[in-house]
């Protein structure tokens, strides 16, 4: 990837599972880089649960969130970008316009470049194509 003023892709959703002393499941999810970080020797995480302690003493600890400027606005627009190249592959993939489109199997061949994109949302979107 380019030099982005965000962290630098590819990023991947890390799932933890762990059972309390009750018996009851707890999932974690985490956005983290899909490669190591060069000093943490693992993935670095994209969002990150900070604590801060309170300005009064016997006042609780806090919790926030913690995310770079640049990857909060790169995933708050995550739904605007999938749906434009959604639009945009659907106006390319009509059956008529698209030289890739195989009549005899009714889908693309597998060198069509969008595949490549409709792999990319259905992943996003937790499904799986063909």
């Amino acid at each position: 990837m380019t030099d982005t003023p965000f962290t630098p892709g590819p990023w991947e959703v890390e799932t933890d599972e762990w059972e309390d002393h009750l018996g009851y499941t707890h999932t974690e999810r985490t956005i983290v880089t899909a490669h190591d970080h060069p000093q943490l020797k693992h993935p670095a995480p994209i969002i990150t649960l900070r604590k801060g302690l309170p300005e009064k003493e016997h006042d609780p600890l806090y919790a926030y969130i913690g995310i770079d400027p640049n990857d909060a606005r790169l995933i708050a627009k995550a739904p605007e970008l999938l749906q434009a190249l959604e639009d945009f592959i659907s106006r390319e993939c009509s059956q008529s316009r698209c030289v890739w489109f195989n009549e005899k199997l009714d889908r693309c061949y597998k060198t069509c470049w969008t595949l490549k994109y409709k792999r990319l949302i259905a992943d996003a979107k937790g499904e799986t194509i063909e």
